[in-house]
């Protein structure tokens, strides 16, 4: 077992003792709750620690990984310790970027070795000013909540295939509007997110956690929301069990410390995604039925965007079919439409007969909205599909991430080939990311 612990920590400064001095008292049930977590994290004994903070440098369009060969960091600005020092566990860290680019996923490379509070005031409490634990440290983005579960989930399955035992801390505070002198100002919202997200932890509700309401999240003026997300993400293939160990709102700001025990692994459930493309040609093919969508529709099938449905055979095409724009009403229906099309209208193959629906893979792409790029310096094949356009409106498209495409000109050269564009015509080229679920 890898992933041994989640954890909810928050990251004030003043409950650091040289910091708070008296007005630590404030703030004693967060203090105790911390050094219980510590005292469980000691049991449990990770080898490796990943923390996620909403305080270091946001790339607002991918999560960023900090790459470092060891991380320092000091709270003296807040009258705190200052030679804070851990190394870096780089060969994962690298590894995620490797692996989350091949996936499509947002993530890149911040070239930093300066931990900001919300790594360094949880890391006082749960390794000291100083430890020989490596760990990767990470910082969120302002992606969907399915993106960032689904990085999250996405890291727990790297962590799976690798021997070090890993804890994973998500560092955030809750609302900072709970009090009229708080931070951000009051909010009679404040309560209510807190106190939903306390509850959405005791319970492990992931459905209530990511269907919170926004003008609520907006409200609460919080920054642990998006850490939650992904160490739920990271939890999602684990029976979980969780413990909040203390919450209080000194200082007009939320301070909750849960911790978050993996029972045992789970078997993987085919993606909702997945399975209505799968439930979609198996209909059509047995029974020349075409399904509608499900009626309890998760809310990433009641977007709207362009979806790819690929089907597999032994790990060979069998069928493509899709929009780079949404044509129907929402994402369920792009996903029931195209499968269809893909096991039956695809001009590069014989329809699928029955007997070999057994041996079909399936994968979802859902197309982010394209965009228009200057210059080939802003394509990279394993992150980005591209659209190629003639001035006549002729259009090829190619996927992100495919076997045997690893350069941008190679990329530009089979789109437009799809499309009949000849080498030298004049084109426009867009590019677009997908969320890839298989």
């Amino acid at each position: 077992m890898s992933l041994v612990l989640g954890a909810l920590t928050p990251h004030p400064p003043i409950i650091i003792p040289e910091v708070g001095g008296p007005e630590l008292e404030k703030a004693k049930y967060t203090v105790e709750g911390m050094k219980r977590l510590s005292r469980k994290l000691k049991e449990i004994n990770p080898k490796r620690i990943v923390i996620v903070t909403p305080h270091n440098i946001v790339l607002g369009d991918a999560v960023g990984v900090l790459i470092a060969d060891n991380f320092k960091g000091s709270l003296g600005q807040f009258g705190g310790p200052r030679d804070f020092s851990y190394p870096s566990d780089r060969i994962f860290a690298e590894l995620i970027l490797k692996k989350g680019r091949e996936s499509g996923l947002p993530i890149d490379s911040v070239r930093n070795s300066r931990l900001d509070h919300g790594v360094l005031v949880p890391l006082y409490y749960l390794l000291g000013v100083k430890s020989d634990i490596p760990i990767v440290v990470m910082s969120f983005a302002f992606l969907s909540n399915y993106d960032l579960y689904e990085i999250g989930s996405f890291l727990e399955e790297l962590i799976e295939l690798d021997p070090l035992p890993t804890a994973f801390i998500a560092s955030g505070d809750l609302s900072h509007r709970l009090t009229y002198d708080a931070p951000a100002g009051y909010s009679p919202y404040g309560k209510e997110f807190d106190q939903r997200i306390v509850e959405i932890i005791k319970s492990f509700d992931k459905d209530a956690l990511l269907n919170m309401d926004p003008y609520l999240l907006e409200e609460a003026g919080e920054c642990g929301y998006r850490p939650i997300v992904m160490l739920f993400g990271a939890l999602s293939s684990w029976e979980v069990k969780t413990e909040v160990l203390s919450y209080e709102g000194p200082f007009g700001v939320g301070y909750c410390v849960a911790a978050f025990y993996p029972i045992r692994r789970l078997k993987r459930e085919e993606h909702p995604l997945v399975k209505l493309a799968r439930d979609a040609v198996e209909n059509y093919v047995k029974y020349g039925r075409i399904i509608s969508p499900p009626s309890d529709m998760t809310s990433e099938m009641r977007e709207r965007a362009g979806v790819f449905v690929s089907l597999k055979k032994k790990g060979k095409l069998r069928g493509c079919i899709g929009t780079y724009l949404p044509t129907c009403r929402n994402v369920a229906e792009e996903i029931i439409r195209n499968a269809i099309a893909a096991c039956s209208e695809d001009p590069r193959f014989e329809p699928v007969r029955e007997d070999e629906l057994p041996l079909i893979e399936y994968s979802v792409d859902v197309l982010t909205e394209p965009e228009l790029v200057e210059s080939i310096d802003e394509l990279d094949p394993k992150v980005y599909g591209v659209i190629v356009e003639a001035p006549d409106g002729r259009k090829g498209l190619l996927l992100p991430d495919l076997e045997g495409v690893d350069t941008v000109e190679e990329q530009i050269d089979i789109a437009s080939r799809k499309a009949g564009i000849l080498p030298g015509e004049p084109i426009r080229i867009y590019r677009f990311r997908v969320r890839r679920y298989k």
